[in-house]
């Protein structure tokens, strides 16, 4: 009677939990407004990717997060153009983490591939994508400009990197209840980052550009409110970002308004990349435009203050374009720059990417240019 009962008992449990997890994917599914974080990080192989762009007329979309982010849901920035551009086929081909030399790298990937494309979008940001500078300052040359083990400027369609995940991490990717427990409940108490001497040494010997000692990486470790830390070790707050505030807390500053010599850099190896793009699309009849999505640092208060008194940046007052992205504006007649199109809530609450309010309205500035 007792294993009888158990059973029961047993089976009224388990349908209550899969009837609880159901409406909570509903809910959570229909209100991205209340989890945005939880849309990167799909699996992302170039090999299945061209396999869908595969219509008369396509799009190329390439880019990093900001493109990727919600690979298959209506707020992608991909997926609000397509439903404009309905004569197209639109490919989303953007990776997460990824640069400038990546987004070239996929490009040439779908080249090689004899992939027919008509139209090439890229979306570059202005808040990373211009500071391979800082690591080349020596090097005015350019000439093996190795960061990591990659060469940036030497191009090659056989290097596009591929994310793979196990079974169990595209369950947990692909639903939103099992994503949200995952990452609020089962990482938060289980699989926290311990934030401490160790986690900054982890971060100097990972990255070779620093512009503070360790031992004042540390100090600044310690400085920071155990509560901030507390959000940072359970990747709440973007831990990224905070490992680059640790040695590089004049980031912001240096990206806005680099020195003489620094900027000299920035400009050569922004050029060498935009005119490889261009003169790609001129060989192959593509229509190319590249969007540059600004950073909320440069555009609001609110976004400085956040920075400072959570990331721990030192303050950056400038606003406004950086003065990479006032220069390649003017120099090329296929780069945009939104202004006065976002505001600060159209960027995700302590992040660095946009709501969906934020891609409609890129998207919606991509359509114009793209149409000019």
């Amino acid at each position: 009677m007792f294993f009888k009962n158990l059973k029961i008992y047993s089976l009224i449990f388990l349908t209550s939990v899969i009837i609880v997890l159901v409406l909570f994917e509903i809910y959570a599914s229909s209100r991205k407004d209340l989890f945005p974080s939880y849309g990167w990080q799909i699996e992302n192989k170039m090999s299945k990717k061209i396999t869908k762009c595969n219509k008369k007329k396509n799009i190329g979309i390439f880019g990093d997060s900001f493109v990727e982010y919600y690979g298959d849901d209506k707020i992608n920035i991909a997926k609000i153009l397509s439903k404009s551009l309905l004569d197209y086929n639109v490919c989303n081909f953007g990776l997460s983490g990824s640069d400038i030399t990546e987004y070239i790298n996929r490009f040439l990937y779908v080249l090689d591939n004899k992939i027919k494309i008509d139209k090439a979008i890229f979306y570059f940001y202005e808040g990373n994508d211009f500071y391979e500078f800082r690591y080349a300052e020596k090097n005015l040359s350019l000439k093996n400009l190795n960061i990591g083990n990659q060469d940036i400027l030497n191009y090659n369609s056989d290097n596009v990197e591929v994310r793979e995940l196990s079974v169990i991490k595209k369950l947990i990717k692909s639903t939103h209840s099992l994503n949200i427990i995952y990452r609020e409940i089962i990482k938060n108490f289980f699989f926290k980052n311990k934030i401490d001497n160790s986690f900054v040494k982890q971060i100097y010997s990972e990255d070779k550009y620093y512009e503070v000692s360790l031992d004042d990486a540390i100090k600044r470790m310690d400085n920071t409110p155990n509560k901030i830390k507390r959000l940072f070790s359970s990747d709440i707050l973007n831990v990224n970002a905070y490992k680059l505030a640790l040695r590089n807390p004049n980031y912001f500053n240096e990206d806005f308004n680099p020195d003489a010599e620094g900027f000299l850099v920035q400009k050569k190896i922004a050029y060498h990349h935009i005119d490889f793009i261009n003169q790609k699309c001129k060989d192959y009849n593509i229509d190319c435009v590249i969007i540059v999505i600004p950073n909320d640092q440069f555009l609001f208060q609110e976004s400085k203050k956040k920075n400072v008194n959570i990331f721990r940046f030192n303050p950056q007052p400038d606003f406004g374009k950086s003065k990479i992205v006032k220069d390649i504006i003017e120099k090329y007649d296929n780069i945009f720059y939104p202004e006065n199109v976002l505001s600060y809530e159209d960027y995700i609450k302590n992040d660095l990417h946009l709501t969906g309010i934020g891609n409609l309205k890129i998207a919606n500035f991509t359509l114009q240019n793209l149409n000019n």
